[in-house]
């Protein structure tokens, strides 16, 4: 039985892998190719949502340690938030990126969850911003697909 769903565990990720490999890799083909993956509107859109991030984390920081409201966890998918942002900023103005960072990121996507982030500041904000916020977490899966996109044109480019 424990050897059934280790199995069935490793099936599952090599599935998810590949799925999302299959829509990476004709993306990494565009962006060698030149063509540009994010448009100046989503550019702006990030720049836009990395600033909003940057004061969410400035109270954070500030009230962390002095409520019971989670904070700690709204912290970490904010600090998530900031640096998919970056990447996603460097990728519009074709900066080159590590390998390494990249999986890094990758890695930190299953851990970050926006649940506390969205319980403690979506209420304070604008219609207009939240839903801008709400846009950005369900277009997570197109932004992970971009990402390996990015780690398979780093290491074409030897990066």
């Amino acid at each position: 039985m424990k050897s059934e769903s280790a199995f069935v565990l490793y099936t599952n990720l090599g599935l998810r892998l590949y799925i999302r490999m299959s829509r990476a890799i004709p993306l990494a083909e565009k962006m060698l190719k030149g063509e540009h993956m994010i448009s100046y509107t989503d550019f702006t859109r990030y720049q836009l949502l990395s600033s909003l991030f940057n004061k969410a984390k400035q109270r954070c920081v500030m009230m962390r340690n002095y409520t019971d409201v989670p904070y700690a966890s709204a912290e970490e998918y904010i600090d998530f938030a900031i640096e998919e942002c970056g990447i996603l900023m460097k990728v519009y103005l074709s900066k080159q990126m590590s390998v390494d960072s990249l999986c890094a990121h990758i890695d930190r996507c299953d851990r970050a969850s926006p649940d506390d982030y969205n319980a403690i500041f979506l209420p304070d904000y604008k219609e207009d911003v939240r839903q801008c916020v709400m846009n950005f977490e369900n277009e997570t899966e197109d932004r992970m697909d971009l990402v390996l996109a990015q780690i398979l044109v780093a290491v074409s480019l030897g990066l």
